[in-house]
């Protein structure tokens, strides 16, 4: 036991530090790209300094955002994730670190700490709640109440890049029904999926093809103390910049409810103008 803490404590502390190996990103990315049979497509070019891209939907172990990560276009990037990434899972974290991907929590210190660096970040807005909402039958999205990333981007000066993974929501499984509980255990930062993914090994992804479609950039101004019509109307232009990266069919409404709160749900049929083949 010591010797697995002292393990731990040390991955912790040089987590940030390490070396990149081009051989191993290569090598993990190209095997997950593989696996999907994934195409990444950049609608508006590749995003550079000062970018935010803001992937959709989370799905269970979000695939997508792996193949994006780890392709050649998005080298040094920082993806802001749970916390707990970072803290209980440093093996992991520093994995991320060899491949060139590095991962920044998302308290505000760090968030703030690694926007103000001006590089490429990468984020899932939708969190554990649109992990928790995954459904193979539709597409959905966690968006409407989600709008700390939109008051991040106008701090620091940062476009908004919507990003969709078309064939996310057809890599695992998840139990449906019991919304009011596990959104409630998302709201304390407890992950609530049930998946299943390849019949061999449940928590595998199945080998689902995917398409990640980067639109073009929703530019934003740089306001340092944001007002909540500030946030309201970038938000709003965001939300419309999805719909239009999906053809005009994820549909944003009121019907998908938890208890008295209202979420929006993004219902996206097959057959779009970027469905994965």
């Amino acid at each position: 036991a010591g010797v697995a803490s002292g393990v731990v404590l040390g991955l912790r502390l040089v987590q940030d530090s390490l070396p990149v190996v081009p051989f191993l990103r290569r090598v993990v990315g190209d095997g997950i790209a593989s696996w999907h049979r994934a195409e990444v497509v950049y609608e508006g070019g590749v995003p550079g300094k000062r970018a935010l891209v803001c992937v959709h939907p989370h799905g269970i172990f979000s695939s997508g955002l792996q193949v994006l990560a780890l392709s050649e276009e998005m080298a040094d990037v920082s993806v802001i994730v749970a916390g707990f990434l970072k803290t209980l899972a440093p093996a992991f974290s520093a994995l991320c670190s060899i491949g060139g991907v590095r991962l920044v929590g998302a308290g505000r210190s760090s968030v703030a700490g690694a926007m103000e660096e001006g590089g490429t970040c990468v984020v899932v807005p939708g969190g554990f709640h649109e992990a928790t909402i995954s459904s193979t039958q539709v597409d959905r999205v966690y968006l409407k109440s989600r709008k700390g990333f939109v008051k991040y981007a106008l701090r620091h000066g940062y476009s908004l890049h919507p990003c969709f993974v078309f064939g996310e929501n057809q890599t695992h499984s998840n139990l449906q029904g019991g919304w009011s509980v596990r959104l409630w255990l998302n709201g304390w930062s407890i992950p609530a999926i049930a998946p299943f993914g390849c019949w061999w090994m449940p928590m595998m992804p199945r080998r689902a093809p995917l398409k990640v479609v980067v639109g073009p950039a929703v530019e934003m101004p740089t306001i340092r103390s944001p007002t909540a019509e500030d946030i309201d109307k970038y938000h709003q232009a965001y939300v419309e910049a999805v719909c239009a990266l999906t053809g005009g069919m994820l549909a944003l409404d009121r019907r998908w409810k938890c208890g008295s709160s209202h979420h929006w749900r993004g219902q996206l049929e097959p057959g779009g103008r970027h469905s994965a083949a």
